[in-house]
């Protein structure tokens, strides 16, 4: 809300500083989500999209200038620790499990449903949030954790995982936003095939990349196919972990987003 604030006072001249707003979500499209970009958005000097499906979105439905946007794809820090290793932690599917975690707009119902039928282990880090209508009926192989686990200790989950599965509730009706965007890098980053909801507001495409699978919304079959695909597959898993290791090396790091944010905010100024 401060940076809608100040974008509306520099709209109407009582703020001077340029402002350059990063954004990773649009409005929702109705009468009241115009008035407020009429009235607030358009204050801000630059906006930094984490996809360009924003960026477009931005410009076509809600009338952003242009010259305003910007695509800067987002980015992880590989050189902290656990990170920092380039070795791609690839491990053998009879001695591993699959990974989610993860709060924002999770579909773990899906999931869950699928692993009915998936004879594996499923690890989920829901933080509290997973919401899985069927509890007493937890597939013996699915397992849910409800405590917060600090960056580090869930990087090591990542390590020893086979697979990353981030099942995504996209709803139509509400604003796009980069949902999933996170954890996928961050599972690429560990060297790990993702299998994910298709979402294209994540700034790239996991199948085109070679990276992982992608599923439609509340598709249980899709979910199942998908990873047991994977399962009978694992030298597949093994390539697609490399290539999305060196995917994030090579355009979603941390040096390649700050000498593009320092590029826009040095030609804002």
């Amino acid at each position: 809300m401060t940076t809608s604030l100040l974008a509306f006072l520099r709209s109407i001249g009582l703020f001077k500083k340029p402002i350059v707003a990063i954004t990773h979500k649009t409005f929702a499209n109705n009468f009241w989500s115009r008035i407020f970009t009429y009235l607030c958005v358009k204050g801000n000097d630059k906006m930094l999209c984490l996809s360009d499906e924003t960026r477009k979105l931005l410009r076509d439905n809600f009338q952003i200038p242009e010259d305003k946007l910007e695509f800067l794809p987002w980015c992880i820090d590989v050189n902290v620790p656990k990170l920092h290793d380039s070795q791609i932690y690839f491990n053998h599917v009879n001695s591993s499990y699959i990974l989610s975690s993860g709060v924002s707009y999770r579909d773990y119902e899906t999931l869950i449903t699928a692993f009915q039928e998936i004879d594996y282990p499923l690890q989920i880090f829901g933080y509290g949030k997973v919401n899985y209508s069927y509890t007493d009926a937890l597939p013996k192989n699915v397992n849910i954790y409800e405590e917060f686990l600090p960056t580090p200790q869930l990087l090591d989950k990542y390590k020893n995982a086979y697979i990353v599965a981030i099942p995504l509730k996209i709803e139509q009706s509400k604003p796009c936003n980069a949902f999933g965007l996170t954890s996928a890098l961050e599972a690429m980053a560990m060297g790990k095939a993702v299998v994910i909801t298709k979402n294209k507001y994540m700034g790239f495409d996991v199948e085109k990349e070679g990276v992982g699978l992608t599923i439609d919304t509340g598709d249980v079959a899709a979910w199942k196919d998908a990873i047991s695909y994977l399962l009978q597959n694992p030298e597949l898993v093994k390539e697609m972990g490399i290539k999305g290791r060196r995917l994030v090396k090579e355009k979603f790091n941390l040096e390649k987003f700050s000498l593009e944010l320092a590029h826009y905010l040095k030609a804002t100024v």
